[in-house]
């Protein structure tokens, strides 16, 4: 079964779940605190509609193969470590971190599902549509939610 990607019509399916992380909730696997995976969840989204500017690091292997891989194949778990700009320091507490990551999340399903076909730079991929970035953002989604067991 192929995950859904992140958009309006199943915005509200990932802010559910979303939310039922607490401060307590026990990762599975991997390093993030809940507080943690708010940030990068938060940061995430809005690197997903260039809120956050980056520098195009992609080849041809990262646009090809590895977007490829992404997009395909089950991800691992635990081990892989995302660059900073994707992990960025908690500004406040649990409860601010949520409420940062579901208003991102929300901004991106409302923005990319109005704008499918706008381009966005991916500091690995290139330049994408935001209907691919809605699959990606999914597919992250999903993996981060499981990794907290919702």
């Amino acid at each position: 079964m192929s995950t859904p990607p992140l958009n309006p019509q199943t915005l509200v399916h990932y802010r559910e779940r979303l939310l039922r992380i607490g401060p307590d909730t026990p990762r599975r696997w991997g390093q993030m605190s809940p507080t943690e995976l708010m940030a990068h969840l938060a940061r995430t989204f809005d690197l997903g509609l260039g809120l956050v500017p980056v520098e195009d690091k992609s080849n041809l292997l990262t646009r090809t193969v590895l977007r490829w891989a992404v997009f395909h194949l089950p991800w691992p778990k635990g081990r892989v470590k995302a660059p900073p700009v994707f992990t960025p320091a908690p500004e406040g507490d649990f409860a601010a971190e949520q409420a940062r990551a579901v208003a991102a999340l929300e901004r991106f399903a409302e923005q990319s599902g109005r704008e499918p076909g706008r381009q966005v730079l991916s500091m690995v991929f290139g330049h994408m549509p935001l209907r691919r970035w809605q699959v990606l953002m999914g597919k992250h989604t999903e993996h981060h939610l499981r990794q907290f067991g919702v």
